[in-house]
Order: C-alpha cells, then structure tokens, then sequence
C-alpha cells in the first residue's frame, strides 16, 4: 500500500500507511462523511463519557468490523484499549494486532 500522509504530503508506504489508514477510519465520526456514512465509528461518544465495562466490547466490536470492512485483506486477531488520563483529558490508545496480507501487523494507535 502507498498513499499520501495526511499532515505532511509526504509519500506513507507500508506500515506507516496503513496505521495512517487505521488511526483515520477509527477516528472519522459515523455519518459525518456523505458519500460513505457508514465509514468510521463513535469513539468520540466513549471520549465524553468513558468507556464502562458494559460498553468496551461494543466499542471493540465496532473498531474490529470498520477496519475489517474498509481495509481488505486485514483481519484483527486482538484489539486492547486503554484509557489514562492525561490533564484532565481521557486518551484512548488501541493496541492492535491483525494480519495484512499473510503477514503479522503489529501497531498502537493514540487519540
């Protein structure tokens, strides 16, 4: 995979590409793209509210089905959040492992 890096311009390829296209696809709001609503998921919601026992495995349900429905070819084997709390501010960091075409992937994403 080759792309363009969002905040640079500069050429992403590899690894460095697809944890730009991760961190983008869990990052986008539900619905706030028209022409693909159904891309992104609501980690913005568990942002103000907290994550809770009860609502971790709906978020990781919602993050491993986005991922493996817009990146083809990549399949999640584990996915562990984290929350801390960092001036008053929660920061989720997602450790995520998957397999990108028959290889192992192996990244951390923080937001």
């Amino acid at each position: 995979m080759i792309g363009i890096n969002n905040t640079t311009g500069e050429l992403l390829e590899g690894d460095n590409y697809l944890h730009q296209c991760i961190r983008v696809l869990i990052t986008t709001r539900l619905k706030s793209r028209r022409m693909l609503p159904a891309l992104g998921t609501n980690i913005n919601d568990y942002i103000d509210s907290g994550i809770t026992a009860d609502s971790e495995p709906t978020l990781k349900v919602d993050i491993i089905k986005q991922i493996e429905q817009y990146i083809i070819g990549f399949i999640v084997t584990n996915l562990k959040i984290n929350v801390d709390f960092l001036d008053n501010m929660p920061t989720f960091t997602l450790d995520l492992v998957g397999e990108y075409d028959a290889n192992e992937y192996k990244t951390t994403v923080t937001i």
